[in-house]
């Protein structure tokens, strides 16, 4: 049961991972409900983020926008952990997990 799995305190990776107790969750969320007339998903946050990841990109470097992947680092997301993409061609974040209270919560870095 999750009183057992949470006395273990686990370590997860889990790469789906956005945090549901952000502020702007709920804000993006009903937005959601109210323009397209359905329950917010996973994919739905996914492509928020990674359109804001890019636009914000985009703004800062311009059309060479790769190019400040490097200069950037670690660039912290809306409601997921974040990006990194450095030389890489996949982002190097992957958030750590644990149970508490039911919920999953990231760890502390």
């Amino acid at each position: 049961d999750f009183d057992q799995i949470e006395r273990l305190k686990p370590r997860l990776a889990n790469p789906d991972f956005y945090d549901k107790t952000k502020p702007f969750y709920d804000q993006l969320s009903s937005t959601i409900a109210d323009r397209f007339n359905c329950p917010s998903s996973y994919y739905h946050f996914l492509g928020y983020e990674t359109i804001y990841f890019l636009g914000s990109m985009l703004h800062q470097y311009g059309k060479y926008f790769q190019n400040g992947f490097l200069k950037e680092g670690k660039v912290d997301g809306q409601l997921m952990m974040g990006f990194e993409y450095g030389l890489k061609k996949d982002n190097q974040v992957v958030p750590i997990v644990t149970l508490k209270g039911y919920r999953l919560i990231p760890v502390d870095e």
